[in-house]
């Protein structure tokens, strides 16, 4: 169980430094943003994003890395239990059934937040003609999949979970 053992430090490892980034990423914008800009191909003056924008997008950025950084700590619990050889404990299965809602509820919370960084760093820009643009694409798809499949499979673990209690209780 050194696999599982491993994991559980990646996911907390993660979920820590997630939020992180995010306020990185904004307290670095100055030499982040030039560069973003210009690989994007978007007109965007960056120097013209003041601190209110920066910290108006910084907050709603944190709202989905923090919403993630709990799924990937519940998931690292489930981790830790399966370290354990308490694959199917309650604490285990709890803590994947977090994480697996997490990752379906974060594509329509990640579009939203994306269109309302992007609503607020257009109207901070001093370029006219600003732009928001929501999106519903393949990635989109892909993750909407991937979180209900998850789902799913928490949904699997908890009936295992049933028949390994009855098994138990009836030996």
């Amino acid at each position: 169980m050194a696999f599982a053992r491993l994991m559980m430090w990646v996911t907390r490892f993660l979920a820590l430094s997630l939020p992180i980034m995010v306020l990185g990423i904004w307290l670095l914008w100055d030499r982040i943003a030039p560069t973003a800009a210009q690989m994007s191909g978007l007109a965007l003056d960056p120097a013209s994003i003041g601190w209110s924008a920066r910290i108006g997008a910084a907050g709603l950025m944190m709202l989905g890395a923090g919403l993630q950084a709990f799924g990937l700590w519940c998931l690292s619990h489930t981790f830790q239990e399966a370290a354990s050889e308490r694959a199917l404990s309650e604490t285990a299965i709890a803590g994947f059934q977090r994480f697996s809602w997490i990752v379906l509820v974060m594509v329509p919370v990640g579009i939203a937040i994306r269109a309302g960084v992007i609503a607020i760093v257009s109207a901070a820009d001093s370029v006219p003609g600003g732009f928001l643009p929501i999106t519903f694409g393949t990635g989109e798809l892909q993750a909407l999949f991937i979180g209900a499949l998850l789902v799913f499979v928490a949904q699997v673990f908890r009936q295992g979970q049933a028949a390994q209690q009855e098994n138990q209780a009836f030996i």
